[in-house]
């Protein structure tokens, strides 16, 4: 555990927890507007964020899903190491709807910086087949790109999960949360959000805010290339990619 660090630190000027964007949609049961806020993820709440996260995120992510990650328990827990390490940036942002306290949604933000070691190490200590395959895809699509390198920046906004509870779905609240994301960056002085997307729904949504494809891959050229992989044959969506908003 050690060696799981992230090395950025949030400001000690900037207010916590800090309400970053407000927007309106529908309520649950009417087609009455309402005021949703997207704020820091509060101390006191982390561990319930973990448990939206869990029954949404994990159930729906393609490559989990399609691993059954869900019912693994150590895929379960190698999240969680990752996200408690994350939360401790005081970074992640979670979604409220107007007088209630109920998590609509969640956004596992973190800072990585050039000279990090965290995802080496925390590959290194998880337990889950199911993860180390998800690792390992992701790694496809870094093979011949390094974000650093490419956009010449030593640090950036980037996320492990983002997922909005299914009963609110269809507000555009996953859009909302990725465009906050640029609030965020020039609040830390930070040039652009990057991350790696699985899904199709996620992956229409970055492009619906401006995010730019660095790259792109379809998961029926990914088993071609890579055989050992023909488990994830029944995925449900076409592709995965990195993609990078300028902030």
């Amino acid at each position: 555990m050690a060696n799981v660090v992230l090395k950025w630190k949030r400001p000690e000027t900037i207010e916590f927890p800090k309400v970053w964007h407000t927007f309106k949609a529908k309520d649950l049961n009417t087609d009455e507007l309402v005021e949703y806020r997207i704020q820091d993820l509060p101390t006191n709440r982390v561990e319930d964020v973990f448990e939206h996260m869990m029954a949404n995120y994990i159930q729906d992510e393609p490559i989990s899903q399609v691993l059954e990650g869900s019912k693994d328990p150590n895929h379960i827990e190698d999240y969680k190491l990752c996200w408690s390490k994350m939360a401790e940036q005081k970074v992640p942002l979670v979604c409220f709807k107007e007088g209630s306290d109920e998590i609509v949604g969640a956004n596992m933000l973190f800072v990585l910086k050039k000279d990090d070691e965290f995802m080496q190490a925390a590959c290194g200590l998880f337990k889950s087949q199911v993860t180390k395959d998800l690792f390992d895809l992701m790694m496809i699509l870094y093979e011949d790109f390094d974000t650093f390198k490419y956009y010449g920046v030593d640090e950036y906004l980037t996320s492990f999960g983002l997922s909005v509870s299914r009963k609110y779905r269809g507000r555009s609240i996953g859009d909302h949360f990725l465009a906050t994301r640029k609030k965020l960056c020039k609040q830390y002085n930070l040039k652009l959000t990057h991350t790696f997307f699985t899904s199709d729904y996620s992956n229409q949504n970055a492009d619906k805010v401006g995010f730019e494809t660095n790259v792109a891959l379809k998961y029926e050229d990914v088993i071609k290339a890579h055989p050992r992989f023909s488990h994830i044959a029944n995925i449900k969506s076409k592709g995965m990619t990195l993609k990078t908003l300028m902030c």
